[in-house]
């Protein structure tokens, strides 16, 4: 299929509901050169806050193949991208508390250290559990993005201006599935700016793969409900799978810096262009 008819059809059925989208799979986004210098204060990104949400950690690994493991991942590519927001004068702030979030990180880039440290915190502060919960139901994380919604101070005409992501990479029970997933919760009124900007940013760039549709209503919150409206209010959120690491191209793209560094160009310019779309 000709690639401007890929975008037209995905944008549409982002505009019907819920939405997955075939990200990276095995290609390999051409990583960006040498950073240039801080941009000058503000920042295209003045005044938004982001809070990205680092999929599992502490007990939960995530899943595990191909000699990676998720959490590690997820946790990295947080710190990676936190580090690019704020580089574009964004607030970044975190649903969990780890050590491996850590901004030096970035600078050393060691191998990917799975976070066992890992709790959901409110501003760094640890979230106090009910009995019975489990920091592996995620609806407890929209819950922590809830907190941030109503304490968030930046906004641009009264309204708090504010993005949602969470940071995952995928595992399917066939090797020969590849890609990655842009995901918004179809009981949404409509579909997120951030979402369909995502969408559109891969899609052009060729790292698409429009051919693997979940649909997710009445999905268990524990399972997803990070994105379900009932417990997340940010209007502007999305869930990442952005790659599939039971393939074995995707793993090994998925523990390569610089592929990182390429993707996380793309979600930091789909940050900045939503950020202009929605003032």
């Amino acid at each position: 299929m000709h690639l401007d008819g890929t975008i037209r059809y995905w944008l549409a059925r982002l505009v019907s509901g819920l939405v997955a989208l075939g990200l990276a799979g095995c290609s390999r986004p051409t990583p960006p050169g040498p950073s240039p210098p801080a941009a000058p204060s503000p920042g295209p990104l003045a005044g938004v806050t982001v809070v990205l949400d680092p999929g599992h950690g502490g007990a939960d690994a995530g899943a595990v193949r191909n000699g990676v493991c998720e959490a590690a991942l997820t946790y990295r590519t947080a710190v990676e991208l936190a580090d690019a927001i704020r580089r574009q004068g964004g607030r970044v702030m975190f649903t969990v508390r780890s050590r491996t979030l850590a901004p030096q990180l970035v600078l050393t880039e060691p191998a990917p250290e799975r976070p066992r440290d890992a709790v959901l915190a409110v501003n760094g502060q640890p979230l106090r559990l009910r009995r019975g919960d489990s920091p592996r139901f995620l609806w407890q994380r929209a819950a922590v993005a809830r907190r941030l919604w109503l304490s968030c101070s930046p906004s641009v005409g009264g309204r708090a201006v504010l993005f949602f992501l969470s940071l995952h990479y995928d595992d399917f029970h066939r090797s020969s599935v590849q890609g990655g997933l842009v995901c918004v919760d179809r009981r949404m009124k409509s579909v997120p700016t951030l979402a369909r900007l995502l969408a559109a940013q891969f899609c052009a760039d060729g790292l698409a793969r429009p051919d693997i549709y979940h649909g997710l209503r009445g999905v268990a919150a524990s399972r997803l409900g990070v994105l379900d409206p009932k417990y997340n209010p940010v209007p502007q959120r999305a869930l990442l799978e952005l790659a599939t690491i039971s393939n074995e191209a995707d793993a090994r793209c998925a523990a390569d810096p610089d592929w990182r560094r390429g993707i996380i160009a793309r979600i930091t310019d789909a940050l900045i262009a939503a950020h202009q779309g929605v003032q």
